[in-house]
């Protein structure tokens, strides 16, 4: 008996998809971004402001970064409070939030009033 010989299938090429290079935001652009958030914007609408970054981008940096938090004023102002009591300046306070020193010692102020009234 003859062996019958396999005729190899043509196996069909696809073409390759086009792989896109991975973008690598600075983080400037973060930065920026955190501060928009802060003042109010919207997701979509820093996406729009920075160049149509995708907002499911801003939304991993959201929630990585804690912007949520940032946002609220109290927890910044308490934290401030914290600072000084654990011996921080006010100067060198108002150097690592970007804020001024008279901002800092109004904060400072206004919480120990709202803890002496509780």
């Amino acid at each position: 008996m003859e062996k019958l010989q396999r005729v190899p299938k043509k196996q069909s090429r696809k073409p390759k998809k086009e792989v896109k290079p991975r973008i690598r935001h600075t983080q400037e652009i973060k930065d920026k971004a955190a501060k928009y958030y802060i003042l109010g914007l919207t997701l979509p609408e820093i996406s729009k402001l920075l160049n149509e970054i995708s907002i499911r981008t801003l939304e991993k940096w959201q929630l990585s970064q804690h912007w949520t938090e940032l946002k609220n004023p109290i927890n910044i102002k308490e934290r401030v409070l914290q600072l000084n009591e654990a011996g921080k300046t006010k100067k060198e306070i108002a150097k690592l939030i970007n804020r001024d020193q008279s901002t800092v010692f109004r904060w400072i102020k206004e919480v120990k009033g709202k803890k002496q009234i509780r």
